[in-house]
């Protein structure tokens, strides 16, 4: 169902505006009724009337709205609660099902990630702290079949040339 979407939406922008179709989604089960409903994240997408894209979906109703009520140096952590909300509840049979698709010509984001002891980091030395957060994140250990919670310290600095590029 949302691939034959996908694949109806990329043959409807080439046609009728001659770009390609960028997107991050992810599905969500409903809690009451247990259906699948996806967050899709459309990227460098032209207006097109929302019953349009309910006749190129097929499938029922769709909400759409801009992302841009969330501050773009948090725009990372919005999407990510959608990867992993209600992830425990999944259980075990789904631990291993792909959570996020990603069309394959989106750029790679330039980012460095960490792994630092943290009485050895002093995040108030380093320049460029534009986000924090503190945030528990759940594993699933097959070996003892549970989930278990890990805390993530999680910061998003922005380097002094991006900052002076940013500026001017």
């Amino acid at each position: 169902m949302f691939w034959l979407f996908v694949n109806r939406l990329r043959r409807y922008l080439d046609s009728q505006f001659h770009v390609p179709l960028k997107y991050l989604a992810s599905w969500e089960v409903q809690p009451r009724s247990k259906r699948i409903h996806y967050h899709i994240i459309l990227f460098d997408f032209p207006y097109i009337p929302v019953q349009q894209l309910s006749h190129i979906w097929k499938n029922g109703y769709i909400f759409i709205e801009k992302i841009d009520k969330v501050d773009s140096d948090r725009r990372g952590s919005y999407i990510a609660k959608y990867l992993t909300k209600n992830i425990e509840e999944y259980g075990v049979k789904l631990h291993k099902v792909k959570r996020f698709f990603k069309s394959q010509n989106l750029k790679p984001i330039n980012e460095k990630h960490f792994l630092l002891d943290r009485g050895a980091f002093d995040k108030d030395s380093a320049e460029g702290l534009v986000f924090e957060s503190i945030y528990f994140q759940k594993r699933y250990d097959s070996l003892k079949q549970e989930w278990y919670s890990n805390k993530v310290h999680y910061y998003i600095y922005r380097d002094q040339y991006n900052l002076n590029k940013k500026k001017g």
